[in-house]
């Protein structure tokens, strides 16, 4: 992740809960405490089953998932597809190393969704989500 970009303190501030999802703590570690940092409520999980265990007995809405694309075990997009059968209006963030085209997502098509090429700037990331959570 690169901060060049724009600055983490003057990123979207938010309350609300997002999931991060992604096997690589050097990229997942950096992206929770950004989004922390913004206010937003941030569980976080090293792959989809244990996003899937974590949010399986949670009582309140997760309104955001940040998801890396190619994790073992399951895709970002299995993920988000198997989180909003309960949470329908959850937004989705996926990031890979790869071009949208490349890893596979057509996010345009998923609706609610957008996708960010690593590295990325963390405001960039924080903004994002602020954005697709308002256009929920």
């Amino acid at each position: 992740m690169t901060a060049a970009a724009k600055d983490p303190d003057a990123a979207a501030r938010g309350s609300e809960v997002v999931l991060v999802v992604e096997d690589e703590p050097t990229v997942r570690v950096p992206i929770v405490r950004t989004l922390r940092n913004c206010g937003f409520t941030v569980l976080e999980a090293a792959n989809g089953a244990e996003a899937l265990r974590m949010v399986a007995g949670r009582q309140g809405t997760i309104a955001c998932v940040v998801t890396d694309v190619m994790m073992p075990e399951m895709k970002g997009t299995e993920l988000v597809e198997a989180l909003r059968l309960a949470s329908p209006k959850m937004c989705a963030v996926f990031i890979s190393g790869l071009p949208a085209e490349l890893a596979g997502v057509d996010y345009e098509s998923i609706g609610g969704a957008a996708f960010l090429t690593k590295p990325f700037a963390l405001a960039a990331l924080a903004d994002q989500v602020r954005a697709l959570i308002e256009g929920a």
